[in-house]
């Protein structure tokens, strides 16, 4: 794969480039990139990706109230159901 590195300025106080921001070549995803003034001995790099935020999904839940369930049937249904649990044989 081709990557594209966009930071072009030096980025740390003795001159190098050591803050980077890589993508692959062929996604412009990457605009306003800045390199700012130092904060530490590193500059500051910024930039803005042209990434649409997710949609959010709407999630439905249903719920009971605690008071309306029947405890007594709630039992009864637990005690007389089948449950399908693995033989020592199956594990």
């Amino acid at each position: 794969m081709n990557y594209e590195q966009h930071v072009t300025a030096s980025t740390h106080q003795s001159g190098h480039t050591l803050d980077v921001v890589i993508t692959i070549n062929c996604e412009d995803i990457v605009e306003d990139l800045v390199v700012s003034d130092m904060v530490s001995d590193h500059n500051l790099v910024l930039c803005r990706l042209k990434q649409p935020k997710p949609t959010h999904m709407r999630e439905s839940v249903r719920i009971r109230k605690l008071r309306n369930v029947n405890l007594s049937q709630m039992q009864k249904t637990v005690a007389t159901a089948v449950l399908d649990v693995p033989t020592e044989d199956e594990v």
